[in-house]
């Protein structure tokens, strides 16, 4: 309760501060609005036990103060908002297994991404993101990642190092094609349309690089000498790594 109190607290300051101030100067209306309604969401979240937090379509540019609830929140929820970088309050909770940031104006996600050990799924869908840092590939129990709809050109071979990920989006990117890397995920879900993997652009890239999960698997096929375990291969499978380039 005494988190609550002084949440409470501050926001009962603001009033008083505002109803006595004789030089006030009257600040927009939307910006008082959007301030209390974060506030009170916090509030409300620490009343149902601090477990989840949504800011969702709160149009914040930047986040308040959640040191109230950095051992206790698992869930949090930033999806379209005006967050022009990655908030890194974010890091201080430490049991956090579930952030959502789609539809914000993020042009990066920063190195030191792996702090977020307990991640279980984030999504950060709809942003401007151009690339993944290395360190999103040390978070361990990551099992649902949303990179979909960004400008990201290359998907980094590390991505392997995601064992426990069995959900993947990259729709909407630009990728030409999957690092063979992906082959050591067991994913359960993949999605990768709309980029740049129609057999028409292949011209317009590389010829050696898979462009498909059939390609992916013919390559770990053919690379790890598969085929001679096979008396015979069935007509169609030879189709496929004849074509093959390494």
């Amino acid at each position: 309760m005494a988190e609550e109190n002084n949440i409470l607290q501050s926001l009962e300051e603001q009033c008083l501060q505002t109803s006595s101030s004789t030089n006030l100067q009257i600040q927009p209306k939307k910006s008082i609005e959007l301030i209390t309604t974060a506030e009170m969401a916090l509030l409300k979240s620490l009343l149902h036990g601090g477990l989840a937090l949504s800011l969702k379509a709160y149009f914040l540019d930047k986040l308040p103060d959640l040191t109230p609830l950095y051992s206790h929140l698992l869930y949090l929820n930033l999806s379209f908002n005006d967050l022009l970088h990655f908030p890194k309050e974010v890091y201080n909770i430490e049991n956090l297994q579930v952030l959502k940031l789609r539809n914000n104006p993020i042009k990066e996600i920063p190195p030191d991404i792996h702090r977020l050990r307990n991640l279980r799924t984030f999504v950060i869908s709809f942003c401007l993101l151009s690339a993944l840092p290395s360190g999103l590939f040390f978070l361990q129990r990551l099992q649902f990642l949303d990179v979909s709809y960004n400008s990201i050109p290359f998907i980094p071979n590390e991505i392997r190092n995601l064992r426990a990920l069995d959900f993947l989006n990259v729709e909407g990117n630009e990728l030409p094609a999957l690092p063979c890397g992906a082959l050591k995920l067991k994913l359960k879900q993949i999605r990768v349309s709309n980029n740049f993997m129609h057999p028409l652009l292949w011209k317009e890239n590389s010829r050696t690089q898979p462009q498909k999960l059939l390609d992916l698997t013919a390559l770990f096929f053919v690379t790890n000498n598969l085929w001679r375990c096979y008396r015979e291969l069935p007509r169609e499978v030879e189709k496929t790594l004849n074509k093959l380039v390494i």
